[in-house]
Order: structure tokens, then sequence, then C-alpha cells
């Protein structure tokens, strides 16, 4: 963004827990102990959609071409909607909508990453396991790959040719997987 920049104050019925900018600096998600994810335009401050959940929500991003809203909260569920910014209006959808679908965990969600592409999302959780989901079908997500350590993962993250990833966990190791092979190479 260039030029002078305004200052808006973006509420929740809540605490807010965790923010993205979409890849374009357009778009701000935000989310909440209120139970919501919400979308707003950055330049004027708008509230374009609610994205409804049943729990309070602990992580949010964007896929790299903003149509796609991932989040997840404790339940070691992530939640992965299509979101449609050309619509610009203000919405409110409820978890069950035709719009969203999830990938699940033993354990909580600590990271979520889409794929440089935006095919896949990559989930990390404290049942010691990173998961690689194929977003290509639009009835449901599959999983690809399973990464494991031996503790808690707490943070991951695609290459930016996203042919690798990288995960970080409690068992005091950092570790850079091969996706086609599901093998550790560092």
């Amino acid at each position: 963004m260039t030029g002078a920049h305004r200052l808006h104050l973006l509420k929740h019925g809540g605490a807010i827990r965790a923010l993205a900018f979409s890849s374009d600096d357009r778009y701000l998600a935000t989310a909440g102990a209120d139970q919501q994810a919400r979308i707003w335009d950055v330049t004027s401050g708008a509230l374009l959609d609610i994205l409804e959940h049943h729990r309070p929500i602990d992580i949010i991003t964007f896929s790299p071409d903003g149509t796609f809203v991932a989040f997840a909260d404790d339940d070691h569920t992530a939640m992965v909607w299509q979101w449609e910014p050309k619509r610009s209006q203000r919405l409110r959808r409820k978890q069950n909508s035709a719009s969203n679908r999830q990938c699940s965990h033993r354990g909580i969600i600590r990271a979520l990453a889409f794929s440089p592409d935006g095919r896949s999302l990559l989930t990390a959780s404290d049942d010691s396991t990173a998961k690689v989901w194929d977003l290509s079908n639009e009835n449901e997500i599959q999983e690809i790959k399973r990464f494991e350590h031996q503790g808690p993962i707490k943070a991951a993250c695609f290459h930016a040719e996203g042919q690798l990833i990288v995960t970080a966990s409690e068992d005091h190791t950092a570790r850079v997987w091969e996706i086609s092979s599901g093998q550790a190479i560092h």
C-alpha cells in the first residue's frame, strides 16, 4: 500500500487470537474467541464476510490466490472455506455450509500453511504429525502424506517451490521433508 494509511478499528465480540493478510494485501482475516473469522477490506476497513464456527479460532491463513481461508481451533480440526472476494458483500455463513471442508488430527493443530500453488494445505499438530492435504476435490479434502516427529509439532511451512516442507517440534528438531517421498532430507 502506498500513500497515507488510515487506522481502522476492527472489532470482534471477543478477543482476537489470530490474523492474516491476503497475498495482495487487500484483505485481512481476523479470528477470535467469539467463534468467528472475519474478512475485512484493508483500505476501507469494511467488514466483508463473517465465517461462523463452533469454537474459538486460534490460527488463520489465506491461500496464495486469496480464494480460500483456512483456520483451526483446539478441537483437532482445520476448516477450509472457499471465499469469494468479488462478492464483497457482508455474509454470515455457518460451519455446515457446503463451501467449507475439514481436515483433522488427534491433537490440537498448531500451524497451517497453503502450498505456493494453493492446491495443498499443510497442518501440524500436538499429535506429533504434520499432514499435507489435497484441496483439488471440491467435495472432500484428502490426506496426501503424513510426517512424524517424536514430540508435538509447533511450526510448519512450505518451501517456495512447494516440493518440500519444514517442521519444528518439541522433540528439539526441525526437519526438512520431501513431500513426494515422505522422507526427511535433513
